[in-house]
């Protein structure tokens, strides 16, 4: 190393306390990588979006799907516009499951439109073998809570409100609040806005 490369890496380090870490050249790595990781942040939500477009039986326009979210059967799955799944929602399709337009569900739900018959040990069968399949739909601009459940053949009705930690088994009725494990009805709620005219179906 010449006189002039050693004067050189003591003014760097006397500058950044260390040797910096960029090669010669660094100038241009930096103007090369910092833009592509920044698109990579700003897009990624749509790489997601696409990704689920082609999965989903139904994926509606502006629909959002948030991080670590688990779809199983996920071609038996609707998703209405504007409508968004948390992270960690779980979600098992395989009987159905529709949701409308404008619906919220928060972080750690379940949805399952798959069971088990709790009578298979009267007829000698195991559990595993005793699949039960039953749609399961879910009304637009319905807000389910952190950590519900919703269990199969459950219908929850347009602008209702499941209580975090709620346990759905029956089914809910248009604008009305629920909480409770099982879920129970707790009151009505009121009007709410004009819902746009692709409600009734998210297809």
């Amino acid at each position: 190393m010449t006189e002039r490369q050693k004067q050189s890496a003591k003014h760097r380090r006397s500058r950044t306390g260390t040797a910096s870490i960029w090669p010669r050249g660094a100038p241009i790595i930096r103007r090369c990588v910092w833009p592509v990781l920044f698109l990579l942040v700003a897009f990624k939500s749509s790489f997601r979006s696409l990704y689920w477009r082609t999965r989903l039986g139904y994926f509606g326009s502006h629909a959002r799907i948030g991080r670590f979210v688990v779809l199983h059967e996920a071609g038996k799955i609707s998703l209405g516009s504007r409508s968004m799944l948390n992270e960690f929602v779980h979600i098992w399709g395989g009987g159905g499951v529709e949701i409308g337009t404008d619906t919220l569900i928060a972080a750690h739900v379940v949805i399952t439109s798959v069971t088990h018959d709790v009578n298979g040990l009267s007829e000698n069968r195991l559990y595993r073998d005793t699949i039960i399949r039953q749609p399961v739909l879910i009304g637009s601009n319905v807000w389910v809570g952190s950590n519900a459940v919703i269990l199969p053949g459950v219908t929850i009705g347009d602008g209702s409100v499941i209580a975090a930690g709620a346990v759905v088994t029956r089914d809910v009725a248009p604008r009305t609040l629920v909480a409770g494990v099982p879920a129970r009805f707790v009151r009505t709620l009121g009007a709410s806005r004009t819902l746009p005219s692709d409600t009734c179906s998210c297809r």
